[in-house]
C-alpha cells in the first residue's frame, strides 16, 4: 500500500553548526515542497526534534557543546519510531573509523563535506519518494553506495 494519500510536505531538521552550509541548504531548498527546520548545536537540536517531529534529520557530527552528533543521533534513534526519523550524518570526517561508529550510534546514511546542492536535493528526492510509496526499496546514503541505492 502506498503512504501518499494524506501525505504531507517532508519534515526534516537539519542540524549543522556551519553558517556557510546551513545558508547552501537553505538556499538550495527555497521553493521546495519540504518543511525545515535548522539548529545549530544538541541543544536547539533537541528542542526541535520534540517539536517538529522530522522524519529525516541531516545530522553534523562536530557540533559545539556538550553533545556530538554521534550522541545526538543515539538519542534521535531511541526516541524515534522505526523507520522514522531517517538520519543522515553530514560530516567532513571520511575515515571508515567514524563511518562504523555512525552504524553503531544508528545513523542511517553518511554524506561527506563538501556537499553539493544536487546532493542535497536528491537525498530529500529520494527519501521523499520512498517516504510516499513504501513500495520502493529503502534509500541507502553510505560512502560508495549511488544515492538512493
Amino acid at each position: 500500500m502506498s503512504r501518499a494519500a494524506g501525505a504531507s510536505s517532508l519534515r526534516v531538521l537539519v542540524v549543522e553548526d556551519s553558517q556557510e552550509l546551513q545558508l547552501l541548504i537553505r538556499l538550495t531548498l527555497e521553493g521546495q515542497d519540504f518543511d525545515v527546520d535548522y539548529a545549530r548545536d544538541g541543544q536547539e537540536a533537541l528542542a526541535s526534534f520534540e517539536e517538529a517531529s522530522p522524519e529525516l534529520i541531516l545530522l553534523d557530527i562536530g557540533l559545539p557543546g556538550y553533545l556530538s552528533g554521534l550522541e545526538l543521533c543515539a538519542r534521535f534513534r531511541s526516541a524515534g519510531i522505526r523507520p522514522f526519523p531517517i538520519i543522515v550524518m553530514l560530516t567532513a570526517d571520511d575515515a571508515e573509523s567514524t563511518i562504523e561508529r555512525a552504524r553503531e550510534h544508528g545513523a542511517d546514511g553518511y554524506l561527506v563535506k563538501p556537499v553539493s546542492p544536487i546532493q542535497v536535493l536528491g537525498l530529500l528526492d529520494t527519501f521523499d519518494a520512498w517516504r510516499l510509496d513504501d513500495r520502493r526499496p529503502v534509500p541507502r546514503f553510505w560512502p560508495g553506495s549511488a544515492v538512493g541505492h
